[in-house]
């Protein structure tokens, strides 16, 4: 059988490329150790893009891209939670209704999160709207959001695979909200 080699370019969203893919790079390293990846961190919408435009090869991506040019598959099963830092005033509660978020300083995604709108959906179907918000930051830096909700500066909806080490550590507190439970799948 012949050897894989190459290049392969990879264009992910931020929450895939945090979790998701190490392990699965590390799986497809030991069945193809003469290909090299490059991986390229954006947000959904700009990694469905990169693979249109022929800047990737693949993508991963946190929503079904709308693209009849591409062809998906589901590859994983992502949960979104509210967390905060354990310092936070919130840290022991463990739960709150979707109504009380609206007193809540949030850091949220930025535009072409898919994470963002799979949020905004929840929200929005237990009757709370994103301009209701208290929006403290926006950012589309996971590690960004976690270093400001860790220093109990806001709250924010995060990958619960994204920030498993920090909630296992004490760092952040898991906080539940009534009725909203952001759910979404990965997609390659």
């Amino acid at each position: 059988r012949p050897a894989v080699t190459g290049q392969l370019r990879i264009a992910s969203s931020t929450v895939p490329a945090e979790w998701w893919l190490p392990e699965v790079l590390a799986g497809f390293r030991l069945v193809c150790p003469d290909v090299r990846e490059t991986l390229i961190v954006s947000d959904s919408r700009t990694a469905s893009t990169a693979v249109i435009d022929g800047g990737a090869d693949v993508g991963v991506v946190g929503e079904l891209p709308g693209d009849e040019r591409l062809l998906s598959r589901a590859v994983a099963e992502d949960e979104l939670v509210l967390v905060v830092g354990s310092d936070h005033p919130l840290a022991g509660l463990e739960q709150m209704s979707a109504a009380d978020l609206a007193t809540l300083p949030l850091v949220v995604r930025g535009v072409g999160s898919a994470s963002q709108r799979c949020v905004d959906e929840a929200l929005e179907a237990a009757g709370v709207h994103r301009d209701e918000l208290v929006t403290w930051m926006e950012t589309n830096s996971v590690d960004a959001t976690r270093s400001a909700v860790t220093r109990g500066l806001a709250a924010a909806f995060l990958s619960r695979r994204a920030v498993a080490g920090d909630l296992e550590s004490g760092r952040l507190c898991h906080v539940r909200v009534r009725q909203v439970r952001p759910r979404r799948q990965l997609y390659m």
